[in-house]
């Protein structure tokens, strides 16, 4: 975002033989936690919270596998960040933080190729009690069921990485009746900086949870849970 952090990123670039391509740039708005998902037609389309754009999200495409960018546009969602699961039907789940009254966490169900972002708004919860949550992460399981899992990280509740499931490829969810909490350990009163919960699902049917927890004002720790859905 400014001459110093692009001087970094080039020398980071020479050293490990990397190819860095920018693929957004504007004078007011700014770039900030990307997300990337590839399309059944083999499109990469980088989902991008900003900041000074009345909290749109943005997306940018490739259709030459990252060779180049397309121009950004605003993608008409409110929120961040985003992250998009391609389901085993092909069409995208879009889930993200909401941090506006109510505070929450929301889904859209996408097009195969992520070019429609107009449909309905999917209220998953909005009890987050304040702006400080979000990081939602969805993955398909083995038995066709859509696990989420999201961050509560704020000042008023401690940090807790909470998961819910979808019977139905993310059209509906029952949050009030079907939250799983996976860890709880933040203590009271401090800002959390960390969650995240990002989840896959092993072969045995496991699953793996990483998440980050603050344990003093200075202390964050970063652990992994190992875990099963019960029964």
């Amino acid at each position: 975002r400014d001459a110093e952090q692009e001087m970094w990123w080039m020398i980071f670039a020479l050293v490990f033989g990397l190819a860095a391509t920018r693929i957004a740039a504007d004078d007011r708005v700014v770039f900030n936690e990307t997300s990337l998902i590839e399309t059944t037609g083999g499109d990469l389309v980088a989902l991008v919270r900003t900041a000074g754009y009345q909290d749109h999200g943005v997306v940018v495409r490739s259709t030459d596998r990252g060779q180049s960018w397309e121009p950004w546009n605003d993608m008409g969602v409110i929120g961040h960040p985003y992250q998009a699961l391609r389901l085993d039907d092909g069409c995208l789940l879009l889930v993200y933080g909401y941090r506006h009254e109510p505070y929450g966490i929301r889904a859209r169900l996408l097009d195969p190729e992520g070019r429609d972002f107009s449909g309905p708004e999917l209220v998953l919860r909005t009890d987050g009690g304040s702006g400080d949550l979000g990081y939602p992460w969805a993955c398909q399981l083995a038995d066709g069921r859509v696990l989420l899992t999201c961050t509560q990280r704020s000042t008023f509740f401690p940090l807790g990485v909470r998961a819910l499931l979808s019977e139905d490829d993310g059209r509906t969810w029952a949050f009030d009746s079907d939250r799983i909490v996976i860890d709880g350990q933040g203590p009271w009163g401090l800002p959390q900086g960390g969650g995240f919960g990002n989840t896959v699902q092993l072969a045995d049917g496991d699953l793996l949870t990483c998440y980050s927890y603050r344990r003093g004002p200075e202390t964050t720790r970063i652990e992994v849970a190992r875990w099963r859905l019960p029964d």
